[in-house]
């Protein structure tokens, strides 16, 4: 599951001919975006907030009481996790095997970066000031999206492609496997 991320992050940096003037470019920006389904991403995460939101007050307000609110959150957290998961598998990044074992890393990791995610807003709060949390909160979420997108992308939902699959859209790889042992062999010798 870990095998080759720099490779592959080098040859999807190599393949796009990504420069840091055109990471200043929009049109370049959201044309990679839309390529590379960071959009679709980023909608699958937006509506599962919704639909945990929604499910936390429904379950606080009309069954458990507001007493009980930390009950409902878990539940809601629950759903959200599987929905973003089997969204994610089936439209953003298409996986046809493995869904167990990425299903308990895809929980792990999300719980750590949520646990990191608050520390970073309580760390940074603070400092800019309590009158900008929700801002704070929004910056936070937004910029650990793209690291959460770029972990997902690369190592939980990665396969290794059929040769014709691998030059498909979207494939961040998108070398051939006698590529990839050529790439592999330029970076030894570097």
């Amino acid at each position: 599951m870990f095998d080759n991320i720099p490779l592959r992050l080098r040859t999807f940096w190599r393949r796009e001919e990504i420069t840091f003037k055109k990471l200043c470019s929009p049109p370049f920006v959201l044309d990679l975006l839309i390529r590379y389904k960071y959009i679709h991403f980023l909608v699958i995460g937006v509506t599962g907030l919704g639909l945990a939101l929604l499910i936390i007050f429904l379950l606080t307000e009309f069954v458990f009481g507001r007493e009980n609110y930390y009950t409902a959150y878990l539940i809601g957290l629950v759903i959200n996790l599987t929905y973003n998961f089997v969204l994610h598998t089936l439209i953003s990044f298409r996986t046809q095997r493995k869904h167990v074992s990425r299903f308990i890393v895809f929980i792990v990791y999300n719980l750590l970066m949520a646990s990191f995610q608050a520390t970073v807003v309580g760390f940074v709060t603070p400092i800019i000031g309590v009158d900008f949390y929700i801002f704070i909160i929004a910056t936070v979420v937004f910029i650990f999206s793209i690291i959460n997108y770029l972990v997902f992308k690369l190592v939980v939902f990665f396969e290794q492609y059929d040769q014709e699959d691998s030059r498909s859209e979207g494939s961040i790889s998108g070398l051939t496997e006698k590529q990839q042992t050529i790439e592999e062999g330029n970076t030894r010798a570097d």
